[in-house]
């Protein structure tokens, strides 16, 4: 019982949900079944109080017949199938009083129905003025949109006045914006998901709807537009001008999308960027340092009110390598309590530490990393490198060498890192070289500068090689 789609249903309800859905179960409008009644009281009692819930249809069986009652298994799936059916109900419900655009228009094809025309005028007055209130201006408004037209052109046409005009043309243009917009928004997540996976996707009329976009300018769609500069900037990174386009609209259009679709293209556009900076186009450093500035002044990179623990220590990262110090330390105080709380000290801890390496404070970044406790493992492989450099430029050669031969034993001991393993353990491994080189030997030096060069898999390869390049 514990694992039918009933139980699982009602153990993503919060506290509140209870009471109003108790009232939905025991209306008589909608249930008068007593069994279905007793039924949900128990369950509403036991749940939660009980994580993971403790039930067994035997128990459930008796509380709502007695005890007296002969089990029959039958029986108590029926019961728990049609609490179900009206829980969906209920939810159903819930959602259609939540949204009062989609109960305005189902209301006027109601009335439609019905040859109603005040009561149509009525509703299709208020939904307009719900419409045009949206701030938000992406597919589902120009969905909602098209519906709206649609019912007002179906009952024009209902009423057979050759004098009106039934609206056809705005049908026919809230269903191509919809469209459009659609269109771009699932094929950006499409070359987002292929340039990840290597997949191969086909999308018809793709390149017929990109040459229709390409006639005009869309100043009176920005959703549109943010949505067609984004695929191009993904289809062809070559030409840098879609992604300058992209930045741009990012900047005077942010609000006219929901944030979690705002934070999307953001994406899109910053990940443009650091794919620019793996190909050697060290100028757009700035320009993604930029977009992270634009969209925390936003507010769109927090999802629930927090900051991903990945996207803080790019942005660290980032800041460091412009040499940004004052802002990094300002941003590392300031959003350490919007990271998930799981996550907030280790990276806090660790972003610092990279400040503080980067300024020679290295005493600060060895009391941070060994203050820290790291939950993330990557971040801990980080922090150990981190580390390593920290004892190598305070030149601590016995602490050193015994942390080297620790980091050793936890990666040969540590699962689930694949090819991380061999990334480190090379990075340990060419560590010890240098550290017991005698950088006075400029043939072990080659050698081993090529060794590394040569070795595709190295943690902190750039390090290592400016040691090298630094002896002698």
């Amino acid at each position: 019982m514990n694992d039918s789609k009933l139980i699982s249903l009602y153990q993503t309800f919060h506290p509140e949900d209870w009471k109003p859905l108790h009232k939905f179960i025991h209306s008589p409008f909608v249930n008068e079944s007593k069994e279905i009644q007793k039924l949900f009281s128990y369950l509403q009692k036991q749940l939660p109080k009980n994580k993971p819930p403790l039930l067994k249809k035997t128990s459930v069986f008796a509380a709502i017949y007695g005890k007296q009652t002969s089990y029959n298994d039958v029986k108590i799936r029926q019961l728990m199938y049609r609490l179900l059916c009206l829980t969906e109900d209920y939810l159903l419900h819930q959602r259609q009083q939540q949204n009062k655009l989609q109960r305005q228009i189902d209301l006027a094809t109601i009335y439609a129905q019905r040859n109603l025309k005040k009561h149509f005028d009525a509703c299709i007055r208020n939904a307009h003025k719900l419409q045009t209130s949206d701030a938000h201006k992406n597919s589902d408004f120009y969905y909602q949109q098209y519906r709206l037209e649609r019912v007002q052109s179906q009952f024009l046409e209902q009423q057979q006045d050759r004098k009106k005009e039934p609206n056809l043309q705005q049908v026919v243009d809230a269903l191509d914006h919809f469209y459009l917009i659609s269109k771009f928004k699932h094929s950006c997540a499409i070359y987002n998901y292929k340039n990840l996976f290597k997949v191969d996707y086909q999308v018809p009329l793709l390149e017929e709807s990109l040459a229709y976009v390409a006639q005009h300018t869309w100043e009176e769609l920005p959703a549109l537009q943010l949505y067609h500069h984004s695929l191009l900037a993904l289809k062809d990174t070559e030409n840098e001008a879609h992604f300058y386009q992209l930045k741009q609209l990012l900047n005077t259009h942010y609000q006219v999308l929901p944030k979690n679709e705002i934070r999307d293209l953001y994406s899109v556009a910053i990940n443009y960027c650091i794919k620019q900076l793996n190909s050697g186009n060290s100028h757009f450093i700035k320009e993604v340092f930029d977009l992270y500035k634009h969209a925390l002044a936003k507010e769109v990179l927090l999802d629930d009110d927090h900051l991903s623990p990945w996207t803080y220590v790019n942005i660290v990262s980032i800041g460091l390598n412009l040499k940004e110090y004052d802002w990094v330390n300002d941003f590392i105080h300031t959003y350490k309590n919007a990271l998930p709380p799981k996550y907030q000290e280790g990276h806090f801890a660790f972003s610092l530490a990279k400040l503080n390496y980067i300024q020679e404070k290295y005493p600060k970044v060895v009391q941070l990393l060994h203050q820290a406790e790291f939950d993330d493992v990557f971040l801990h492989l980080s922090s150990r490198t981190l580390l390593i450099q920290t004892y190598y430029e305070l030149e601590e050669w016995e602490v050193l060498d015994s942390l080297l031969d620790s980091f050793k034993i936890y990666l040969l001991r540590k699962k689930g890192i694949g090819y991380h393993k061999d990334n480190y353990l090379n990075a340990v491994r060419f560590t010890k070289r240098v550290i017991h080189l005698n950088p006075y030997d400029k043939t072990k030096r080659a050698k081993l500068k090529t060794q590394i060069e040569d070795t595709k898999m190295v943690a902190n390869k750039k390090w290592l090689l400016r040691l090298l390049e630094g002896m002698g």
